[in-house]
């Protein structure tokens, strides 16, 4: 009740009219973030499974998880924009390109879908197929490199997140 007068409040201040009627807009919208955010334990997981004293995690951390997700997609996309202009003015044999199979943890289709775009949609990068059983993300990189680095890049920094926030 408290996070959603704090929500409410925060509309209010920064999209709403001043009044009641934004405070009331703000408590909506801000209940309505919650719900969707909010998840309970998972069927047959027990709370020390999950890994969360509570054992639904908290929806202002599911928040946090989904910005730290975004901030970090907007970074790899700089890093990977500056490495593609480079490349397009370097030798062409700076470029060491190469197609790789990355492990993966068992995904659920929603999770494999945001995974493979988020890697596409990264220059440089894209996600080829998903194996039937979502094992393993064959990916097509520009410039390869170290395998074992992209590999662990991809894990570390786009499937560890995913799923911290999909959960």
């Amino acid at each position: 009740m408290i996070v959603t007068g704090i929500l409410a409040l925060v509309w209010m201040l920064s999209i709403g009219p001043q009044n009641g009627v934004g405070l009331a807009l703000g408590a909506a919208a801000g209940w309505l973030l919650l719900r969707l955010c909010w998840r309970e334990p998972r069927e047959g997981k027990s709370r020390q499974q999950l890994g969360r004293p509570g054992g639904a995690i908290n929806p202002l951390r599911r928040v946090w998880l989904a910005i730290s997700l975004l901030l970090y997609f907007v970074s790899e996309l700089v890093k990977s924009n500056i490495k593609m202009a480079y490349l397009s003015v370097a030798p062409l044999s700076a470029s060491k390109p190469g197609v790789l199979a990355v492990p993966l943890e068992e995904l659920t289709d929603a999770e494999a879908t945001i995974l493979a775009c988020m890697v596409t949609l990264t220059p440089g990068t894209l996600s080829l197929d998903i194996s039937p059983d979502r094992r393993r993300l064959l990916v097509h990189f520009m410039d390869l490199g170290d395998a074992a680095e992209r590999r662990r890049e991809i894990k570390e920094g786009f499937e560890r997140r995913i799923i911290e926030v999909m959960r």
